[in-house]
């Protein structure tokens, strides 16, 4: 009996730290209608996690945080995609404010092309 409750223990562990390490950055704000993943945002600090999509309605923003303060907002009528060092933007205006050196955001790509930061605050849009 107390090796099955020791191999469980031990497989929570391993599942929360997995889960985690693939957080990439947090919701710090929002206002009006924001999804994550096509649920809808409730509170503040949510974990946003590699390959998940935000979306913002017509009246919704976010604030996005990294955790070596490296941010970016979320405009209306914003489809985005995040993953490592990357927004894959497919719709709607992204504001950034890039630390200079970082990884964690460097590069913003839209249907019509890619651009590469380091260090700048930036606004990228598709519509």
């Amino acid at each position: 009996m107390r090796r099955v409750i020791g191999m469980l223990v031990v497989a929570m562990l391993l599942c929360a730290s997995q889960s985690l390490a693939a957080s990439l950055a947090k919701i710090a704000s929002f206002r009006g209608d924001v999804k994550v993943n096509g649920k809808a945002v409730k509170m503040k600090n949510l974990p946003v996690n590699a390959g998940s999509r935000i979306v913002t309605a017509r009246n919704g923003r976010a604030r996005v945080v990294y955790p070596d303060g490296t941010l970016f907002d979320v405009s209306p009528n914003t489809s985005l995609t995040i993953k490592p060092g990357q927004l894959d933007i497919a719709a709607g205006t992204v504001k950034a404010v890039v630390k200079k050196g970082t990884k964690v955001l460097n590069r913003f790509v839209t249907p019509a092309g890619v651009a590469a930061v380091k260090g700048t605050t930036t606004t990228v849009g598709y519509n």
